[in-house]
């Protein structure tokens, strides 16, 4: 299950169906988008756009960055990709990473190709930032295609969460680091043995969801702005997905189905 929020409500993709699917801010009104949107074995990821829901598609057999309205209806394919490997999306516009010619796009415009695999993305303002596997590193391009960064080497693994207040950050071998969007520094621990997935950084502060043996409870914690001291701030067993918006961190379970939330720190 992925998860996503505006001010317009909730959104995510059923990981046994395959249904994209809507509800309120609280969880009342859940409405089906579309039904079989996407085969779950197929799904590569959930952004959203202005008036649509955004989903990326593996290779079946070509992949796709398919557009749902929001208000429901008909199941559109936005742009044809190859192999899609990972989905964002800055001020309504998809953006995506393909491991076939390498490359980081969106609709009509390819901002920079002949990179290695692109395992997961995030987007500011400022450009499209990226992990790339084969070379162990986190990178960035402008917007127009035009500047491309290393923000960070010696990075096997890292998982991107996002943004906030300048800063990047990822998680690698159960740390969380930071560095500065604008390059040139040296990475900075901000939490140690946290064994973080779905991290999600905002101007307030970072939050993630914590490994845990299998079919245990996962912890959601949150570190805000300024502290040192991560915080628990719910759990759930197999947690599958992670969003905050709209002054709540949400969360979901991927053996009950349900979603939860508490406030933002």
């Amino acid at each position: 299950m992925s998860l996503a929020v505006d001010a317009s409500g909730l959104y995510w993709s059923d990981a046994i169906t395959g249904d994209v699917k809507k509800a309120a801010l609280d969880g009342t009104g859940v409405t089906t988008l579309a039904a079989a949107a996407v085969l779950p074995a197929d799904f590569r990821g959930l952004a959203l756009g202005v008036s649509d829901v955004y989903v990326a598609v593996a290779p079946d057999p070509t992949g796709a960055i398919r557009k749902i309205p929001k208000a429901g209806g008909a199941v559109t394919d936005l742009a044809a990709t190859p192999s899609v490997t990972a989905l964002t999306s800055l001020n309504g516009v998809a953006y995506w990473g393909d491991s076939a010619g390498g490359s980081i796009a969106r609709v009509g415009s390819t901002l920079i190709y002949g990179i290695w695999t692109p395992t997961t993305i995030a987007a500011d303002a400022s450009g499209i930032y990226w992990t790339e596997s084969k070379i162990n590193a986190v990178r960035s391009v402008s917007l127009d295609g035009a500047k491309v960064n290393t923000l960070a080497t010696m990075s096997p693994g890292a998982e991107l969460g996002g943004v906030a207040n300048g800063l990047l950050y990822y998680a690698l071998a159960g740390t969380i680091r930071s560095v500065p969007i604008a390059g040139g520094a040296q990475p900075t621990d901000v939490v140690v043995n946290a064994n973080p997935h779905f991290l999600t950084p905002t101007a307030k502060g970072v939050y993630w969801v914590e490994d845990a043996t299998m079919g245990m409870p996962r912890p959601v914690k949150g570190l805000a702005a300024g502290a040192t001291t991560p915080v628990a701030i719910g759990t759930a067993t197999d947690t599958s997905g992670l969003a905050v918006g709209q002054g709540y961190v949400y969360w979901s379970s991927g053996v009950d189905g349900t979603i939860a939330r508490e406030k933002e720190l």
